[in-house]
């Protein structure tokens, strides 16, 4: 009987450890996915206006076709193994005075942010995109002679995909729980032991009490409450 009260003591501590153990995985994850979300909106917030205010002060000296085709080529290196993809398209007041330059083909999304001249951001299969449109100020208009105040000169668009962000740093909180697992089933195994030494040990004693029962006044005395 001891072997079997104590295997079952096991299999309940087990289920109830493996339970919370489950419980906080779930919930750190879902931590951990939620705060990854607010990191890469922020971050992709963040390297739109760099890019914005690094075009600015550019644009404010006066810039020529070659020196925006030396920035187009400076993003796409810096960006190229990142989680970022980086485009910027410009509108065709910019292309009359400029000229063409290669740009990846506009979906209907960045189309319309040229045309309303708001910024978007949308979070979408596992996907940040944010896009900032270049709206002419009045000290643009100096080399931008063909456009107003107001007017969408362009668009900077950046996507980043915060899945694989969070695949990479999921393992890291997987092989914690792994390392972590083995402490859990070892916290069952000695409280289960602990559990059924206490049991077994207040069994032997009831056992022993009633067995020195040999009458009524034996009975009458019967006195459980040393029996924890």
């Amino acid at each position: 009987m001891p072997k079997t009260l104590k295997n079952f003591i096991f299999s309940i501590n087990i289920v109830l450890l493996s339970s919370l153990f489950i419980v906080v995985l779930v919930f750190t994850a879902y931590l951990h996915t939620s705060l990854a979300r607010e990191n890469a909106i922020k971050n992709a917030n963040t390297v739109s206006n760099q890019i914005f205010s690094s075009m600015y002060q550019v644009m404010k000296k006066g810039w020529s076709r070659e020196d925006l085709n030396d920035f187009m080529h400076s993003l796409k290196e810096n960006f190229d193994e990142s989680h970022y993809s980086v485009n910027i398209y410009r509108t065709d007041k910019i292309k009359e005075l400029f000229g063409e330059v290669q740009e990846n083909p506009r979906d209907d999304l960045a189309n319309s942010v040229l045309a309303s001249g708001e910024k978007v951001s949308i979070s979408d299969m596992g996907k940040i995109r944010n896009l900032l449109p270049l709206n002419a100020k009045q000290e643009c208009l100096g080399c931008n002679v063909n456009a107003n105040v107001g007017d969408t000169l362009g668009l900077i668009d950046v996507e980043q995909n915060f899945v694989e962000v969070i695949k990479e740093t999921f393992l890291d909180y997987v092989y914690f729980f792994l390392i972590v697992l083995p402490i859990f089933i070892f916290a069952a195994y000695m409280s289960s032991r602990y559990t059924t030494s206490r049991i077994t040990q207040s069994l032997k004693l009831f056992d022993k009490k009633v067995q020195s029962i040999n009458s009524m006044q034996d009975f009458k005395e019967f006195d459980s409450t040393d029996i924890d």
